[in-house]
This record gives structure tokens, C-alpha cells and sequence, in this order.
């Protein structure tokens, strides 16, 4: 029958070998696709990363969907994309049980970042529930410190940091410290601004605006006296005008720069908390999520 035909064994064979090579492409392009989104995230592409963890997610089986959906959040929640953060830590939870942890940890994460601050609350006690190392619980403690702290609970602030071990008296100092300082009135600021132009800013530290908000109004100031005595009342008129206008500019100054105050105030004992805590993913091991904590 001639030699070009093939006999059933070898037909076998043949098709054995075509399913091994396709197996051997698709493991070496998941291995390149984690390598691409891995290098994305480093350049902080992070929504380009997103979409490669996401391909990853689609075309793998449940266990390790849930892994790269993992990833895809993380990624999306670099990118400050918190409703599709979310989604994908949906459907991590719906492949797989494992992640519980880690999909609080980046849920409580986003809820700060939104400053859903009871949301936040929420899922760090949920977290506190779940068996973790020692770096978990400390990186959970600073995070839950904050969320108190911006919400004026100041007692529960504390407690939240004595749980961080070993006691950090420098960042206790930061809660006990922005207790005892003293917030600026936005009301005053703006009165200091209406009974002389710059002096709202004054009493919120911003000197620099002050001294220009002075200037230019007693420039005004002094540019409608001439016209006035000079009887040009049209100019007279124009420069009231834009008078009126820095006027009031420094009374919604004085009451701007006081809330300015107040929030950098809270920011800098925030920072001072915080430090440098930080998780990142160990992307060597996705789909298996590891996260690494510095402090």
C-alpha cells in the first residue's frame, strides 16, 4: 500500500505528541504572560498588568484562576480602580476559599484608600478573625490605628496599636501627639480674613499667602483712595471692583487655610503611624499569593 501510510500506533503516537507540544506552549506562555505582568506592575503599568493576570485568570482551571484573580486586584487597586479592584476579589472568593486572608487585607486596603473608613473597620476585624503571622497582625494593627484615628476615635486608636508587637512607642507618640495639638477654626480664619486681608492665612501658619493677600488689597486699597480724590470714578469703579474680589478672596482664604491645616495635621500623624508599612505580592509565586510586609 505504499510507504506514506501511517499505521494506528503511530497515528496514537503522533497525536500524543502534538498534545505534549501544546501543553509545552501553553505552560511556556503562562510562564511568559507572568513574567510580562510581573515586569508591567515593576514600571507601574498597573493596569496593563491587570489585563495580563486577568488572560491568566480566564484560561486556567479554579484553583489558580483564584490566584491571578488576586493579582488582577492588586494591580487595579495600584491603580487607584477600587470598583474593579473589588470585582476581581469577588471572583477570587468564588474560586476558591483560600484567599480569605488576602483578599481582607487588599479589601481593607481599598475601603482606606476610598476613605470608607467603617468599611475599613469591617473587613479588619473580619481579618482579625483569620490565623496570621506576626506580620500580618502588625501591618493590620497600623492600618486599623489609621482608620480609627481619621475617625476621632482616638481610645480605640491606641488600642489598635498595642496590638503591634513589639510596642512601637514612636508611633504610639504620634497618636498621643495629634490628641494633644489643636486643630484651627475655619469660622476664625475666616473672621481674622474679613477684619484685615492675610491674617486668616496668618493664623493657619501660610505666611507666604498672607503677606501676598496683604499687599495686593492695600494696593487696591490704596489705588481707590487716589481715584477717589481724584474724582475718576470710573477707575474708581473697576478697581472696586477687583477689590471686593481679593477681599473676599481672604476671608474663603482664611477659612480654606484652616481646614488645609487641619487635614495636613491629621495627614502627618497618619504618616508618622504608617511609616513605610507596606505589602507587596511575591509575583515569583502567583498563583500561589504570598505577600511580603517591610515596616
Amino acid at each position: 500500500m505504499g510507504g506514506c501510510m501511517t499505521t494506528l500506533p503511530d497515528k496514537f503516537a503522533a497525536v500524543l505528541i502534538l498534545l505534549l507540544s501544546l501543553h509545552a506552549g501553553l505552560a511556556r506562555s503562562d510562564e511568559a504572560d507572568r513574567a510580562l505582568a510581573a515586569a508591567l506592575s515593576a514600571e507601574t503599568n498597573h493596569e496593563f498588568a491587570a489585563v495580563e493576570w486577568r488572560r491568566l485568570a480566564l484560561r486556567s482551571g479554579a484553583g489558580e484562576s483564584s490566584g491571578y484573580s488576586w493579582a488582577a486586584a492588586y494591580e487595579y487597586f495600584r491603580a487607584n480602580r477600587h470598583d474593579a479592584a473589588v470585582r476581581m476579589l469577588d471572583r477570587a472568593e468564588e474560586s476558591s476559599t483560600n484567599l480569605t486572608a488576602a483578599a481582607l487585607l487588599l479589601r481593607a486596603d481599598s475601603a482606606l484608600e476610598r476613605k470608607d473608613f467603617q468599611g475599613a473597620d469591617y473587613y479588619l476585624e473580619a481579618l482579625s478573625g483569620c490565623p496570621a503571622a506576626a506580620d500580618w497582625k502588625n501591618y493590620s494593627s497600623l492600618r486599623a490605628a489609621e482608620s480609627r484615628l481619621r475617625q476621632g476615635r482616638f481610645d480605640e486608636a491606641r488600642t489598635a496599636l498595642d496590638a503591634y508587637s513589639p510596642r512601637d512607642e514612636r508611633r504610639l507618640a504620634a497618636v498621643e501627639g495629634y490628641v494633644k495639638g489643636h486643630d484651627k477654626s475655619p469660622e476664625l480664619g475666616g473672621l481674622l480674613g474679613a477684619v484685615l486681608p492675610g491674617l486668616g492665612y496668618a493664623y493657619s501658619g501660610e505666611y507666604g499667602n498672607a503677606t501676598r493677600s496683604f499687599v495686593l488689597n492695600g494696593i487696591f486699597i490704596f489705588g481707590m483712595a487716589r481715584t477717589a480724590r481724584d474724582e475718576s470714578w470710573g477707575a474708581f469703579a473697576g478697581l472696586s471692583f477687583f477689590e471686593l474680589a481679593w477681599y473676599t478672596g481672604s476671608i474663603y482664604g482664611g477659612v480654606d487655610a484652616a481646614y488645609r491645616f487641619n487635614q495636613n495635621r491629621l495627614e502627618n500623624a497618619v504618616e508618622d503611624i504608617r511609616g513605610n508599612a507596606r505589602f507587596t505580592p511575591d509575583f515569583n509565586a502567583i498563583p500561589v499569593v504570598s505577600l511580603r510586609f517591610t515596616f
